[in-house]
């Protein structure tokens, strides 16, 4: 069983991981170009930090001496890790709690004798060790870039983050867990976990905003990880918060076995009884379901939707906060180059918008992108591919049908974050026209549809690692996109970075070169996907 487990697992915990070295290496290598050298240009920095953290409180702990390497990096590096631990969390535990099911292998595994309790504790343990890995591996590349930088590090202090780090994990695994023993499908056990993590994360932020410290806060795991702060000059491990977080883990761990052992496989641990109806032999009336595309975009409506108003309320709120974002980076000396790159010198708060929100809406466009690209691979594996080409229909539709309905959704997800830009940028004091939202946001269809094709190719040939590749490179981009040119790396390895070909078409224009080559792939990997659709056997 310990095989089985770390075989699963051992795909998430490398990504992972890997995200976690590279991050942890890159920001604390950035610390002396953008805070300066001297004790002057680093309090300036730690001034201005401050008063742009009061402003994402509700993303980021707020700061202790961000003037220094340690507590930048407790900042910066150690309070950001939750966000990863969310994504990485709702993908494991869905997968675990319900994606095993639906492939048939917890009916295997349990026929050869193994009880329920004990494939649900070993899973939970194996996760628990990688999170632990994960948090040890990211506080050492952290360790390591300060040693190099000339700060050591408390090696006392990046081990205790790392322990808390790990409780924290386990704890939230543990949440999405449960949630997946009172649904029915890893879809909806994803999303129900992952919306109810998100709550429990803004639940904290938002009392870290108006220094709330009641009774409502205490419900969320990500309160008891912030009280951790032992990297920070002056700081510490809260020993009992992160006890509190292993027995939370615990706790719900055992509950979740015990849903699972007195629940059917297959089924939820609660079903509402459901009224008798009489038997229907006609097929349903709704004609969007006999239009090939349409009929795709209506069963997913639900998520859509969803996706759309979180595209949506980050671009109202990263918008509404550009020229506060913008005046920092004006009056942080390091950060000068990093601005003129973005087109600042035609306007902060412009050049801002352009590339904040824009490269958030493109990186969520990816994302939605992998999550297609996870269903496609779910319907080869299970048998829905075969139900759909058994009809019969052309392997070649197949393909085609999934890339427009990729396209149209992205399509729909752009509309909806341009008339959200623009409805909040005259706040700013800036004016963007339908040619300056035309560019910007038309711009970003290439990218996202590079993801999707990108993803059917790798999982028809590789579909365990599919996903797991293009998130690790999606990330990797993104660091690559905006700390590459603080730390003077060579043109070419930045412009490795998809967000580095997009460039900034609202305040530099549209970069052809990169959009050209971008588009090229996409359509290299779009054939390449009609080819090994149409020549492989379907589940191999």
């Amino acid at each position: 069983m310990l095989r089985v487990a770390l075989r699963q697992s051992s795909i998430g915990i490398v990504a992972v991981s890997t995200i976690g070295v590279i991050g942890a290496s890159i920001q604390t290598g950035a610390f002396i170009t953008v805070a300066g050298t001297t004790a002057a240009s680093q309090a300036a920095f730690g001034a201005q930090t401050t008063a742009l953290a009061r402003q994402i409180a509700y993303l980021l702990p707020l700061p202790i001496h961000p003037e220094t390497l340690a507590g930048y990096v407790q900042w910066r590096v150690f309070g950001g890790l939750p966000l990863y631990i969310l994504i990485w969390v709702t993908l494991s535990a869905s997968g675990a709690g319900r994606g095993d099911e639906e492939r048939g292998l917890v009916e295997a595994w349990l026929a050869t004798g193994v009880t329920r309790t004990r494939l649900l504790l070993w899973r939970f343990g194996l996760f628990l060790a990688g999170a632990l890995v994960f948090g040890l591996l990211t506080g050492l590349a952290t360790a390591a870039g300060a040693r190099a930088a000339g700060s050591p590090l408390p090696i006392a202090g990046i081990l205790g983050e790392a322990v808390a780090l790990g409780a924290l994990a386990a704890c939230c695994y543990a949440v999405v867990l449960v949630v997946a023993q009172l649904v029915g499908t890893r879809r909806v056990a994803g999303g129900v976990g992952g919306a109810l993590l998100t709550a429990l994360f803004f639940l904290n932020g938002i009392a870290r905003t108006v220094d709330y410290q009641g009774p409502a806060v205490w419900l969320s795991p990500f309160h008891y990880y912030d009280r951790s702060d032992a990297v920070a000059p002056g700081g510490s491990v809260d020993w009992l918060a992160t006890a509190a977080l292993l027995l939370f883990a615990a706790a719900l761990v055992g509950l979740a076995a015990l849903l699972f052992s007195r629940r059917d496989i297959g089924a939820a641990a609660f079903r509402p009884p459901v009224a008798e109806r009489p038997p229907r032999y006609l097929p349903s009336a709704n004609p969007l379901l006999r239009v090939p595309v349409l009929a795709d975009l209506f069963t997913q409506r639900v998520g859509l939707v969803a996706w759309v108003c979180g595209l949506v309320l980050f671009a109202l709120f990263m918008t509404s906060i550009a020229g506060q974002t913008g005046e920092f980076m004006a009056k942080t000396p390091g950060l000068a180059g990093y601005l003129a790159a973005i087109g600042g010198t035609r306007g902060v708060t412009r050049a801002v918008i352009g590339s904040a929100d824009y490269s958030i809406t493109l990186a969520l466009l990816a994302a939605y992108a992998l999550t297609l690209v996870a269903r496609w691979a779910a319907d080869d594996q299970e048998g829905r591919l075969e139900m759909v080409l058994s009809q019969p229909v052309p392997r070649w539709r197949v393909v085609v049908e999934r890339v427009a309905v990729l396209s149209a959704s992205s399509v729909l997800m752009i509309l909806a974050v341009s008339v959200a830009i623009a409805v909040v940028a005259p706040s700013q004091h800036v004016t963007l026209g339908t040619r300056d939202l035309v560019r910007a946001g038309g711009a970003l269809l290439p990218f996202g549809l590079l993801f999707g094709t990108a993803g059917a190719t790798l999982t028809a040939r590789f579909p365990r690692l599919a996903v797991g590749l293009l998130g690790v490179y999606l990330v990797a981009s993104y660091l690559l996109f905006q700390l590459g040119p603080f730390l003077n790396w060579p043109a070419w390895v930045v412009d490795l970075s998809v967000f580095k070909l997009y460039g900034n078409p609202l305040g530099n224009g549209i970069d052809w070169i990169g959009l050209g080559a971008v588009t090229g792939v996409a359509v290299a990997a779009f054939g390449a996907a009609l080819l090994l659709m149409r020549r492989r056997e379907v589940g191999a």
